[in-house]
């Protein structure tokens, strides 16, 4: 079966066309075409089938278009993945990846003859615009433009090599038809130019400058590049540089020396890196000079030999290769260097010249008009390639060195390029390409590859060892490296030399000894990067040069990398190398100690602005460590993951236990309030490990108190309750008055949640009771906010507003600030002081604190509900709905879907409603929020009732009751009541208002609107 898309969607089977008529089916299959043996997402296939309009079950639709497409390709072709699908095929049945093998093999291609047969073979298989007759707006948009550019870039190769070779004239009719089809695009009209000079039509080549010169003033308002600039200049001069390579005429008898090393094969990615390159290479302006540079074993080497070779007919006067040895003890003197060169250029020994500064000189001299490329591997640094350089234009430079080469940026006008390791796919690829196993790469080629980390000279030593074994596979390779000595270890069969732990050992042989000191001692970094600061604690307060210093030395020598502006960290293989060596440093743990101590020192001076507990175990503070909250909080998000690192690690050495928990203890509020969840989980579990292990009570009431409080946030109440009476136990033992006061008002916070109010109430009221005995009372305004919230359960309304108002007037915090006036918002509806209950969720709403903000808008729903403005109480509700989305699992959510219930409710969607309710009941019952869940149950009641489901609305009401009476929720037992009372008929019905009316006076409840039981045939408009 043959797969066409390089023009109008094709199948064919034995050269027979496969109809596939509906064009849903075409599009679901050129997507999957696009992308053969890799999985399409869901949500791809959906935008690409209907772009911003899918209909109601898109999932179920893709899946009727899977089965209707098997029935046609054959069911083996299309694999049902967890997310999305994908469509089996070998390169040759689809043209696109016939076509990219083409290219993918011309760019590798030795030759240029070679390069334009792949090439030509590649361009005859397109047939038109990609994907033509299709009426996917995604396609159009997403893939379309990407397959045109990957063919001009195709057709740019082409051109580019059959002008190489002289055949200008023959390209000249396709040229004058791409820059009518693509009139901006720069690198055509040059070829156009260069053919048509060529040919002998130079002024014909100045007018197609002109042509472009306009368009590009008249579209874009620019002017045309400087190389096109440049190019047009050499036409006028007819520069004799301009000629086709195959004209060139040498009779001075110049000696042409090819030196470059084999190429590597495969060779896989860096795309950007040749592209880069290539382009300054070509520039013949000045003399172009790209130096690479990059860690050992990167692949320097590889790119540069890969490159040369190229470029290769640009510079028929001689490729030269010159080893350096930089990296090694011992490195090829200038002198020396450029007498080897001066040989190759002719020079004989009788008139060699003696000094290197008079060599340099010559070489220069000879190098005069020459097109040289020379390749300089592995230099020391800039001053070791500074007097190999030619002098004039003309000649090309390409230098690898381990260390960054910004002296030849700086001075010479070079650019410099650092490499990277390999991207993951990148690195998979390469191994198959080396195994020979074309296709998408498996899960043990990726894991190879994650293990190698993804370093060039790992990657392809492993995968030749396991070509070179039939016993060994991909997995068991895999298995075995994945110890620290396995990787290092890694060496081709028979060849230690080229062990990777091998690389590694030069370049840190080759480092000044403070240098070392700090490569090693870096490796006991618990964490993933590090500062001048980390640097400095490490080297302890007698080195001689600064821990910046010592970290740009590294930097430059491409054993470190920078991560950002003055923080640097390792590649994986390098850090294993780093703790391989420090284990022979005596002096390592003491290091790390230092280390420590100053990461602890400074976050006791960072939280100290806003993120201090006052339940915090006793700390010195440094209060000049940091100018102000702004620097403090940017140092807090900047090492958070090191001292996550630092944590974890201290809690798993017995010696350095304490500290494990010292470091939770100062992180647990910044993790809090900075809504670090995870991170929070991680902290306060291991520093409660670490507390328990040694028995310290103090450590452990800390621990189990911020345990507690996560456990609260993520609406897990009786698990937060059974924590925080832990924490009371603790803080009792050591004493602790003011941890016992705020620990009694968080039990309490936890058993409202579980809606075990009156419990709640006397627990907060004794933590109050605490509080107050400490002067200044602190936390006493979250204390009132939390009691005014459980008086609102209780249907204590008026004392409720009184507590709430005191937390507003007492507190400094804008947040609490704000769930004051949000318990007041509450409590003024209940009390019918509907005026008083919209001011207050109005300024709710215009303070921005994200962390109470779903909770927020879903009582604004129901408020505006209440108030008949069904338009913005559904934006509310859905507002609502987005923040409870992103919290996940927890009780805003299911407050959220409560409130979006109950709109949809008043607005007559009964159907929707019910299934809102339901969800906000489920997830409000397992997260064990028992008030949340009497509220939806009550809402899918009164929902039942409209839709005249008598039975089901009083079984749900009956059920509301018991658990209101249970937990002396007053507000929500008169609700069942009154729901109740629309239910039943006669004495029944007397008895429930009656009920009603006597706990409405003893709370001052007034039935909100919204609330009032409506019966079937109450209906509403659900708003757009």
């Amino acid at each position: 079966m043959r797969f066409g898309i390089l023009g109008p969607l094709e199948v064919t089977r034995a050269g027979q066309p496969v109809p596939v008529s509906a064009n849903q089916l075409r599009t679901l299959l050129a997507v999957l075409l696009v992308r053969t043996n890799r999985v399409v997402p869901w949500h791809e296939l959906t935008y690409a089938l209907w772009d911003e309009d899918p209909p109601e079950d898109p999932k179920g639709t893709v899946q009727t278009y899977v089965r209707r497409l098997r029935a046609v390709l054959g069911r083996e072709r299309i694999t049902t993945h967890p997310h999305g699908y994908s469509l089996t095929a070998k390169p040759d049945e689809v043209d696109l990846d016939t076509f990219r093998l083409l290219v993918a093999d011309a760019r590798q291609a030795p030759g240029q003859a070679t390069r334009i047969e792949l090439l030509t073979r590649a361009d005859e298989l397109w047939a038109g615009e990609p994907l033509s007759g299709l009426s996917s707006t995604w396609l159009a948009r997403h893939v379309v433009p990407g397959l045109v550019e990957e063919r001009l870039q195709a057709l740019d190769l082409l051109i580019e090599a059959r002008l190489a070779t002289g055949d200008h004239a023959d390209v000249l009719p396709r040229l004058a038809t791409l820059t009518r089809a693509y009139p901006l695009r720069e690198r055509l009209w040059r070829h156009l130019m260069i053919a048509l000079y060529r040919s002998g039509r130079q002024a014909d080549a100045l007018a197609a400058y002109d042509d472009l010169a306009g368009l590009l003033a008249t579209e874009l308002g620019l002017d045309p590049s400087p190389d096109l600039r440049d190019l047009r200049q050499a036409i006028l001069i007819s520069d004799p540089a301009l000629a086709a390579v195959d004209d060139r005429a040498d009779d001075d008898g110049w000696q042409v020396h090819a030196q470059l090393p084999l190429d590597v094969y495969p060779f896989v990615g860096r795309g950007a890196a040749i592209d880069r390159a290539g382009r300054v290479l070509l520039d013949r302006r000045r003399v172009p000079i790209a130096a690479l540079s990059g860690p050992p074993g990167v692949g320097k080497t590889a790119l540069a030999v890969h490159l040369a070779h190229r470029l290769t007919p640009h510079f028929p006067d001689g490729q030269w290769f010159v080893s350096l040895h930089g990296a090694s003890l011992r490195p090829r003197p200038p002198g020396e260097v450029l007498g080897a060169l001066l040989r190759l250029a002719g020079v004989r020994p009788a008139e060699m010249p003696d000094g290197a500064d008079e060599r340099a000189a010559a070489l220069r001299s000879a190098l005069r008009d020459r097109r040289i490329l020379l390749l300089l591997d592995d230099a020391r640094n800039a001053e070791h390639v500074r007097s190999l350089l030619p002098g004039t234009p003309g000649s090309a430079v390409i230098v690898t060195s381990r260390t960054a080469l910004a002296g030849l940026a700086a001075l010479q006008g070079g650019t410099a390029i650092t490499l990277d390791v390999l991207p993951p796919d990148e690195a998979a690829t390469l191994i198959t390409s080396v195994l020979d196993a074309p296709g998408e790469p498996t899960e043990p080629v990726r894991r190879l590859a994650e293990v190698c980390g993804y370093l060039p000279l790992a990657l392809r030593i492993a995968a030749a060892n396991v070509a070179a074994r039939e016993d060994l596979t991909v997995a068991a390779l895999a298995d075995r490296l994945g110890s620290r000595d396995g990787v290092l270890g890694l060496a081709a069969a028979g060849d230690p030399s080229t062990a990777v732990r091998a690389s590694f050992a030069q370049a840190y042989r080759g480092l000044p000894s403070v240098a070392q000191t700090l490569f090693r001692r870096l490796g006991v970094v618990p964490g993933r990067d590090f500062t001048a600061d980390a640097a400095e604690a490490l080297l302890g307060t007698h080195a001689a040069v600064t821990g910046a210093a010592v970290l740009e030395m590294l930097a430059d020598a491409s054993l470190l990398h920078r991560r950002s502006p003055g923080r640097y960290a390792f590649h994986d293989l390098l850090r294993l190398y780093a703790i391989e060596q420090v284990e022979r440093d005596h002096d390592a743990p003491a290091a790390l100690t230092r280390l420590l101590d100053r990461y602890q020192h400074l976050l006791d001076a960072a939280i100290r602005f806003r993120h201090t507990p006052l339940t915090r175990l006793p700390r010195p503070v440094d209060e000049g460590a940091f100018a102000d909250a702004a620097s403090a909080m940017a140092w807090l998000d900047d090492e958070r993951d090191n001292l996550m690192a630092a944590l974890v690690a201290c809690a798993a050495d017995p010696a350095l236990r304490p500290r494990a928990w010292h470091l939770a203890d100062g992180l647990r509020l910044y993790l809090s309030s900075e809504q670090h969840l995870a991170d929070w989980r991680t902290a306060v579990a291991t520093g409660l490990e670490a507390a328990r292990t040694e028995g310290d009570h103090d450590a452990m009431a800390v621990m189990y108190q911020s345990h507690g409080a996560l456990e609260q946030t993520r609406g897990h109440a009786s698990k937060a309750a059974e924590l925080a009476s832990q924490a009371l136990t603790h803080f009792r033992a050591a004493g602790h008055r003011l941890g016992e006061g705020i620990t009694l008002v968080n039990i309490g916070l936890a058993l409202d949640d579980q809606g075990e109010c009156l419990q709640a109430r006397d627990s907060i009221q004794e933590g109050i009771g605490v509080l107050r005995t400490i002067g200044p009372p602190p936390l006493l305004d979250i204390a009132l906010l939390n009691l005014s919230g459980v008086l609102i359960r209780l249907g204590e309304l008026e004392p409720a507003v009184r507590h709430a108002t005191e937390s507003g007037e007492v507190t400094r915090s804008p947040s609490i600030r704000r769930a004051t006036r949000h318990n007041l918002a509450n409590a003024y509806r209940f009390l019918g002081r509907a005026e008083q209950a919209r001011e207050e969720i109005r300024a709710c709403l215009a303070m921005d604190d994200d962390r109470h903000t779903g909770f927020v808008l879903a009582d604004a729903a129901l408020l505006a509900a209440d108030e008949g403005d069904l338009d913005a109480a559904a934006s509310y509700a859905r507002r609502a709905m987005e923040v409870g989305r992103k919290a996940g699992r927890s009780a805003v959510a299911a407050a959220a879907l409560r409130a979006r219930g109950h709109v949809l409710r008043v607005c007559g969607d009964l159907v929707a409603a019910r299934e809102y309710y339901w969800q906000a009941r489920e997830l409000a019952e397992v997260l064990g929020h028992r008030p949340i869940a009497t509220e939806a149950q009550l809402g899918l009641a009164l929902t039942l009732l409209a839709a005249g489901e008598r039975e089901a609305a009083r079984s749900q009401a009956s059920e509301g009751l018991e658990q209101a009476r249970r937990f002396s929720w007053r507000v929500l037992e008169c609700q069942a009541l009154l729901i109740l009372r629309e239910l039943s008929r006669g004495e029944e019905a007397e008895r429930y208002a009656r009920s009603a009316d006597a706990l409405a006076r003893l709370t001052g409840y007034v039935p909100p609107p919204s609330d009032v039981p409506a019966t079937c045939g109450d209906t509403g408009a659900t708003p757009e």
